[in-house]
């Protein structure tokens, strides 16, 4: 197929700039990336310097914005999770987060009779505790999830900007306000799909961990690579891939090595397997068929009973699928 031919052509490209440039190619067992110290960054996950090339990623077309930049994208010698090689200007940025489109995507609370079941399966409440604090809340669907479950919620954004639609339901602070939240106070705290698009994951992930209360958990939610999706269909489909707003992708041995930092250590582990339509989503990229947000919504739900038998199968039988999930608690020694 055409976008195998091309990444296999982004590769061979990628080898010949650096024997072009003088530099040490490391390139089938990893790249050095001390020698790129004045343009590429550590491993944002464990800071080791070492890293291999692993893909070079078109931009992603995300609420009708997209670019025709290129992005690099490394994995780490050591904890083996992938992330961008420079971070992408604000100004880069900001034409996918100041889109009001990308935080408003559905009215703030909604949550639909597939939405709340999809929730009940894949992220239920625990079974005890009060009060919830999500990062990264978005339009507030998770936090309706809660408080429909008979929790206290409260959530955390990036700007007045993503902070504006859920903030007409729910008190939400911005993370840069987060100290104006008491430590140790939430019983149950989620960050889904939020850890891939800050800067400082591990850092985020600290300050999260100061605010869990002594006997409260932590369920992490995030795109993962170790799945069959990225091996087919690379980073230039990959429907989770989403450069240059997802800024690293997480292995098992890289989450374990953060939350370690953080006082924290993992409980269990799995797939998602409650959602289940990435494939398709990724096919439809590989074939270059462009839909709405809208679009892929409903048929995400038309194709929901079809392929779900597959996906737990799947779970069940140990592979891995594309969104990853952790659930963490204070480390006990």
């Amino acid at each position: 197929m055409d976008w195998v031919l091309k990444g296999r052509e982004i590769r061979l490209e990628f080898q010949r700039r650096l024997i072009a440039g003088g530099l040490h190619a490391r390139y089938a067992t990893g790249l050095d990336a001390r020698s790129f110290a004045t343009t590429y960054r550590p491993c944002p996950v464990c800071q080791c310097a070492g890293a291999g090339f692993l893909a070079e990623a078109p931009a992603a077309k995300i609420c009708g914005h997209s670019s025709s930049r290129t992005f690099t994208y490394l994995r780490c010698d050591e904890c083996k999770s992938a992330y961008i090689a420079e971070i992408p200007s604000v100004e880069e940025l900001s034409a996918y987060y100041g889109d009001p489109a990308y935080h408003n995507h559905m009215a703030p609370g909604a949550l639909s009779r597939p939405d709340w079941l999809f929730n009940r399966l894949s992220r239920p409440a625990p079974k005890t505790g009060r009060r919830h604090l999500d990062y990264g809340c978005g339009p507030g669907q998770y936090m309706e999830f809660m408080r429909r479950s008979g929790w206290e919620t409260t959530g955390v954004e990036y700007s007045d900007a993503s902070a504006a639609a859920p903030r007409r339901r729910y008190p939400v602070v911005l993370v840069s306000e987060m100290d104006q939240l008491a430590d140790r106070e939430f019983d149950y705290i989620t960050m889904l799909h939020s850890l891939e698009h800050v800067e400082d994951p591990a850092e985020s992930l600290r300050r999260m961990a100061r605010k869990l209360a002594p006997s409260g958990s932590m369920l992490i939610e995030v795109p993962y690579l170790e799945c069959a999706e990225f091996r087919i269909f690379g980073a230039a489909a990959f429907s989770m891939f989403q450069a240059p707003v997802h800024l690293q992708f997480f292995s098992d041995r890289g989450i374990a090595a953060a939350a370690g930092k953080a006082g924290l250590e993992i409980t269990r582990v799995r797939s998602n397997a409650w959602s289940p339509t990435h494939f398709t989503w990724s096919l439809l990229n590989a074939l270059r068929l462009d839909f709405s947000r809208e679009q892929k919504r409903k048929l995400y739900l038309l194709g929901f009973p079809f392929v779900l038998p597959f996906s737990l199968a799947a779970q069940l039988m140990g592979i891995s699928l594309p969104i990853r999930q952790y659930w963490l608690r204070r480390a006990t020694s």
